[in-house]
């Protein structure tokens, strides 16, 4: 399992952002989860993302558990730097 904290630095408010975060997480087979503001959710979920409303500035909890967690989390990462 790998666990890696992300300090949001791009706009990802609007729908469509989301929309593509969602689209990174199901490339991966890993089970991927952010945790954000006492909630944990799964992040192939679009309803479940959308209703963390990260912000700016906002600390998120990405973990991926699988073959190509590495991989997911990293670009997760990428997406939201």
């Amino acid at each position: 399992m790998k666990k890696e904290q992300v300090i949001v630095s791009n706009a990802i408010e609007k729908e469509h952002s989301l929309a593509h975060l969602v689209q990174i997480a199901c490339k991966y087979d890993s089970r991927i989860s952010i945790a954000y503001d006492n909630k944990t959710l799964n992040a192939k979920s679009i309803i479940g993302v959308m209703s963390l409303n990260p912000q700016v500035g906002s600390a998120l909890i990405i973990t991926a558990e699988g073959a190509d967690e590495e991989e997911a989390i990293r670009e997760i990462i990428d997406y939201l730097q």
